[in-house]
């Protein structure tokens, strides 16, 4: 099984950390916009640490990561934290 490691970090617009206990959620999404993985990651004083499983069953292709709080639920989608990376499964 693969890992992919995270650290995150919640701020305001001058990186002043927030006091509030938030946690973050962060996806797995395949290319048919599935989320295959979906993981809570706990923040204390806006940081937090976590790591997404790659299941074994999960085939090579392109997927994307995209990580958000539940308030900015509250907003568009569009500023979510979102990355795109590659999975090989051989």
């Amino acid at each position: 099984m693969i890992s992919i490691v995270s650290k995150i970090e919640l701020g305001d617009n001058i990186l002043k950390y927030t006091d509030v206990g938030y946690t973050t959620d962060v996806d797995l999404i395949n290319q048919n916009g599935e989320i295959i993985l979906n993981n809570t990651i706990p923040l204390e004083e806006g940081r937090g640490k976590g790591n997404l499983k790659i299941p074994k069953k999960a085939t090579s292709g392109k997927y994307q990561i995209r990580a958000y709080t539940k308030w900015m639920q509250n907003n568009n989608p569009d500023f979510f934290y979102t990355k795109n990376i590659k999975i090989v499964n051989n």
